[in-house]
């Protein structure tokens, strides 16, 4: 941020509009990068929803089982490590949304947003 800031300072038009360039490539690329952490948490939170079904459905065929015992002990393991799986599934679909999506890009294109502002005045200041 100091070095760009230098930049502003003691540089003429070109260099100004050269980081202005920069700053709206890096917005566009980031606005994607964005929209497809969303369609990844989306399409892993719809897993996630299909698999705990799939394991609620394991335990109550395992609830119903009472002449197989080995068949019932094992749905009910099985079942068990998917639930423990979709946990964490869960925990990086979170992660993901809250960290990812919210904070970091956020983050970047407010810092973006700000050094964008300072571009343009930048160049109002030296027209005239």
């Amino acid at each position: 941020m100091i070095y760009i800031e230098i930049i502003l300072i003691f540089s003429d038009s070109n260099n100004t509009k050269f980081v202005l360039d920069r700053i709206n490539q890096a917005e566009k690329y980031l606005g994607s990068i964005c929209v497809n952490v969303g369609k990844i948490c989306r399409k892993e939170a719809r897993l996630r929803d299909c698999n705990d079904e799939l394991v609620q459905n394991m335990f109550e065929f395992a609830d119903r089982e009472k002449i197989n015992t080995s068949l019932r002990q094992s749905l009910q393991q099985y079942a068990s490590y998917l639930s423990a799986v979709e946990d964490y599934r869960n925990t990086l679909v979170r992660f993901k949304t809250s960290k990812i999506k919210k904070k970091y890009i956020s983050e970047y294109f407010y810092r973006l947003h700000e050094l964008k502002i300072k571009c343009l005045n930048h160049l109002l200041n030296m027209v005239k």
